[in-house]
């Protein structure tokens, strides 16, 4: 997550950055949570690359559950 907030990775920035979440309307929140979902599921986040040099990063199965989870409580309010 770390190089989707503040003082992150620019190119992760661009695509969800964190530390402007608030300032997201519901309707793209909604949109960002399930991509999350969707690319922690598939194992594309954290990059491959990111992974090779971090293994420890790796979520486990039950934090990509708890991911998913988390984003199914975000609604378009």
């Amino acid at each position: 997550m770390g190089c989707h907030a503040a003082d992150g990775n620019k190119l992760a920035m661009t695509k969800l950055d964190f530390s402007k979440w608030d300032q997201y309307k519901p309707k793209k929140q909604v949109k960002k949570t399930a991509a999350i979902c969707e690319m922690v599921t598939k194992g594309k986040m954290p990059p491959k690359s990111f992974r090779e040099s971090h293994p420890e990063k790796i979520p486990t199965a039950a934090q990509i559950d708890e991911i998913c989870k988390w984003s199914e409580t975000v609604t378009k309010e």
